[in-house]
């Protein structure tokens, strides 16, 4: 007897941790299910879901805790059901919530100070361009980052050269400084130099000049010196577009530099023999997602996004934890 009254208490507790409605999503998984967030005006986002609140929809992108508005929004798509969501944000997205019932003002504070924040990342508005004196170089408005940059004061003076490609700044050979950074808007936020010390920047309105800080105390402004069209590093290099994530690839950045030797079959990577580290993944678009380790080592989570040519991609290890950036580049 007492047998049957425990079941039937707990019955009714595991089917209110159950909800199919739009998918099969388990509230009892402690993770958020990944999503791809297309802004109104054309930006895209991606990263774990945490929680949808009245005014904003957060993401874990990469470790970073990102607070988009809900007005902004044009559609969310859930990436493993491939479930479009383009209205009615909290009812229909908090099945798929890490928090579906959102966290108190002290839990984010607490969640924030582990990512190192102070407060949420939020996609900024260009500022008033300043007047320009001399020639203008080309503006190219879907990849406004791109080109050469010149900077005069701070601890990091020099050119700064970039290549932005979707959501991601990254430098290129010709750079006097490393950068490694993300999209928000108007602003990058990521690593600058080679001890990767903190960097955001905002770009004016005309896509001429910036403004920003490095290691939250140093300003930094930069002025566009040459235009937007730089061409890609010459390559031989074949991609296969069915296996885009076939070859080998050198990370040159992170805590684990070295080489990815990797083989595609379908929306399955893995790595091969003669690869530096062990790594299996699935494909979800554009980016991976699974557990690499060095050889003999602990399996961790990471994910990666290769770019849209197929010749580099940017990823984070244990981004669960808050981990660190990568780059590599396709070398074979």
């Amino acid at each position: 007897m007492k047998r049957r009254l425990l079941l039937a208490a707990v019955i009714p507790v595991l089917a209110a941790c159950t909800v199919s409605v739009v998918g099969p999503k388990q509230v009892l998984i402690p993770d958020g299910e990944t999503v791809a967030v297309t802004l109104a005006y054309g930006a895209t986002r991606e990263g774990e879901l945490l929680a949808v609140t009245d005014t904003e929809l957060i993401l874990n992108e990469q470790g970073r805790l990102v607070a988009v508005g809900l007005p902004t929004l044009h559609k969310v798509l859930v990436v493993r059901y491939e479930n479009t969501v383009d209205g009615e944000w909290k009812e229909k997205l908090s099945l798929y919530c890490r928090y579906p019932q959102g966290l108190a003002e002290e839990q984010w504070h607490q969640l924030l100070t582990r990512a190192g924040q102070v407060d949420f990342v939020r996609p900024a508005s260009p500022f008033p361009a300043p007047p320009r004196v001399g020639p203008v170089p080309s503006v190219n408005p879907n990849e406004p980052w791109t080109g050469k940059w010149r900077v005069t004061q701070g601890q990091f003076p020099g050119v700064y050269a970039l290549k932005q490609n979707g959501n991601t700044v990254i430098s290129t050979n010709n750079s006097d400084h490393i950068v490694d950074a993300k999209v928000y808007g108007a602003m990058i936020w990521g690593k600058l130099g080679t001890k990767g010390v903190d960097f955001k920047a905002t770009i004016a309105d005309d896509f001429l000049s910036f403004k920003g800080e490095v290691d939250s105390g140093y300003s930094v402004e930069g002025q566009k010196i040459e235009s937007a069209d730089l061409k890609p590093e010459a390559t031989a290099l074949k991609v296969n577009p069915a296996e885009l994530w076939t070859g080998k690839w050198k990370v040159s950045s992170g805590r684990n530099p070295g080489i990815w030797s990797l083989t595609q079959n379908g929306d399955t990577v893995i790595s091969t023999s003669d690869s530096d580290f062990k790594l299996e993944a699935k494909v979800y678009g554009a980016m991976i997602r699974g557990k690499w380790s060095t050889k003999g080592g602990l399996d961790r989570d990471f994910q990666a996004t290769i770019a849209e040519d197929g010749h580099s991609f940017n990823g984070v290890a244990d981004y669960a934890a808050f981990g660190v950036y990568f780059t590599a580049t396709k070398i074979e």
